[in-house]
């Protein structure tokens, strides 16, 4: 269903495009006059994935960083859930890289430092993001880059979501140990492999 035709206005803010679509719902661009604050606003698509989108809802509202996109709101507005966050000026860290080409030392240590300032600020409060890939990190104009998309993350308070023999994630940036289902796992790997 397209959201954006069913629900003009969510929350006060007007939705303007359809900028993303993942696993549990689509993300819209969207406008609220009375704040002056653009938005992104992830609707959920999928009503069994209720307790994952509220704990991705409540993971992301737990941190404040320059380097991880900000939550505004978690709402339920009739039978749709809405999570409602800042909107990230620019390019998917993928896109970016695409489009640049080669960087300089410095640009890539530029982009390491602040995607390794994010990781150690959730690593510092029992979150894991689990699902670490350049996709999930935009890089705006000014060139801060901006964590994204904790539908997967956890703590050590997140119920058990995930059913047994199941791995959450993408394939690409998994460490090799979730694949055998071992105990101890490899916090950083999708650090690394990108």
């Amino acid at each position: 269903m397209e959201y954006a035709n069913k629900y003009q206005e969510i929350g006060g803010y007007r939705l303007i495009e359809k900028i993303g679509s993942g696993g549990m719902g689509d993300v819209y661009k969207a406008f609220n006059a009375v704040l002056n604050r653009t938005a992104a606003i992830k609707i959920l698509h999928q009503k069994n994935m209720g307790e994952r989108f509220k704990n991705e809802a409540y993971i992301q509202s737990s941190v404040s960083h320059p380097n991880i996109a900000r939550l505004y709101e978690y709402l339920v507005t009739g039978d749709t859930a809405c999570i409602i966050m800042e909107y990230v000026e620019g390019d998917s860290l993928d896109v970016y890289l695409h489009r640049r080409g080669k960087l300089s030392n410095e640009e890539t240590e530029n982009i390491v430092k602040q995607i390794a300032a994010a990781l150690a600020h959730l690593h510092n409060r029992d979150i894991l993001h689990r699902d670490i890939k350049p996709q999930n990190f935009k890089v705006q104009p000014n060139g801060t880059v901006t964590m994204l998309d904790f539908g997967i993350a956890k703590n050590k308070y997140t119920p058990k979501l995930t059913q047994q023999g199941y791995l959450v994630g993408t394939t690409e940036y998994m460490a090799p140990e979730q694949f055998q289902q071992l105990v101890q796992k490899n916090r950083m790997y999708g650090a690394w492999v990108f």
